[in-house]
Formats: structure tokens, sequence, C-alpha cells
């Protein structure tokens, strides 16, 4: 496979969250490509972050999340929160009740997918993937009551990410897993032959409604593609 290499005119750095959505609003529909350059911690300048670029629509709303002033419950270290820097601003979407939240993508409509901790229960807090529509967070539906996240949503409100789900005495078991009109499905039970492979991950849907995933078998690891087919 060929090396990548960067065309240097964009190869950009930029100081803040603002200042990346404002290039994208003005270049996304005519620059092929972008490159962002992070400055390291300590160097003095002002630098977009790794987690405030996580995911960007064609309207340049960005999604991520940023560091609050609030220390983590016997950690070092603060809390972070989901955010949505659209056209008004800045806007922190919240948690379900826990510590920390992150948003990992946003669709045309401005529906936002990601994880937030929920309230502990005997002491632990537990991490469920959400979606946040027109200013509510909402928790999604779990597979047999484990943790989750959701790492991308289509323009049609279809959701993918990953369910894990407790084995005793074993390590969680994790599931490639589609939310799709308020239903909460294993990705394992829509294709109709595994010959023995495992869905583990769902990381991306595109606007055809392809999936993208993490598949095992037998120690081997794929990446793999899910094509929807006519019901």
């Amino acid at each position: 496979m060929a090396a990548v290499v960067p065309d240097k005119r964009y190869i950009k750095p930029f100081e803040s969250a603002k200042a990346l959505e404002t290039w994208l609003r003005a270049n996304h529909a005519k620059a092929p490509e972008l490159w962002l350059k992070i400055h390291k911690k300590g160097s003095g300048l002002a630098t977009v972050t790794y987690a405030e670029a996580l995911d960007v629509n064609e309207r340049g709303w960005v999604v991520g999340w940023s560091s609050t002033t609030t220390p983590i419950s016997d950690l070092e270290g603060f809390a972070h929160v989901a955010f949505l820097l659209d056209g008004s601003g800045k806007i922190a979407l919240g948690t379900l009740g826990g510590e920390s939240s992150g948003a990992n993508a946003v669709n045309e409509s401005g529906e936002v997918v990601g994880w937030s901790e929920t309230p502990p229960v005997n002491g632990y807090e537990q991490t469920h993937a959400f979606v946040w529509r027109r200013g509510i967070m909402h928790e999604l539906a779990t597979i047999a009551g484990g943790y989750s996240y959701a790492w991308d949503v289509d323009a049609r409100g279809d959701i993918v990410g990953t369910s894990m789900v407790p084995v005793p005495g074993q390590r969680a078991a994790t599931i490639a897993t589609l939310w799709r009109k308020e239903r909460v499905l294993n990705l394992n039970d829509l294709v109709a032959n595994l010959d023995g492979w495992s869905l583990n991950d769902a990381t991306a849907i595109n606007k055809s409604g392809r999936i993208l995933v993490m598949a095992h078998r037998s120690g081997e690891e794929r990446i793999a593609v899910l094509e929807p087919v006519d019901p």
C-alpha cells in the first residue's frame, strides 16, 4: 500500500474549536482534505485538542468533549462533558447523571451520539450510550443491562456502537450494536451467515446504511462492511 502524502496547503493548526468550525464552514465544499495540526501540551500555543475534533457534519457543526473544573471522584484529573459547537456557539450537552460524557458523532439533523456515565449503583458508575436531540439527552437501551457506547449516527437517525455484556467470571463480551427507532439490536442476529465470526464493534454507518464492524473468529480479527438488504 502506498504511503499517503498530505497536501501541505491543507495541514492547518487552529487555536480553538470555534476557529476550526469557521474554516470548515468556509471550505468544506471546496477543500479536498484537511490535516489537523495539534500543538503539544506545554508548548504555550493555543490549539484545538483531539477531543474537540471528534466529528463534524456538512453544516460545520463540531462535537467532542471538553474538560471541566470538577474533580473526578477518587481519581486525579477532572471530569469532561460532551459538547456541540453549532452556529450559535458551544453547547454543553450534560450527562445521564454521572460525572463525565463524550460526543462521538453528529448527523445533518444535529442529532449527537456518544456515551455518558450514569449515577453510581453499589458505588460504581456505568457508561451508557446516548442520543441528544433538540436539547435533550436520551439514554439508549442496553443489551442485558451492560455498558454501551454510540460511535456514529446516519441521516435517518440509525445509531451504531458497542455493547458490553457481563459474563460471570470472564471478561465482558462486546457486541456490535444498532439502535433503530428506539429498539436496540444485536447486529450478530441480523446477519444470515456469520460462518463462525463474531461482530464485536460497530464503528461507522454511512448514508446508504452500510455499517463498518470489527469481527473476530478463533483469534483472528478483521474489518468488515455490512450491506443492508431489502426485507
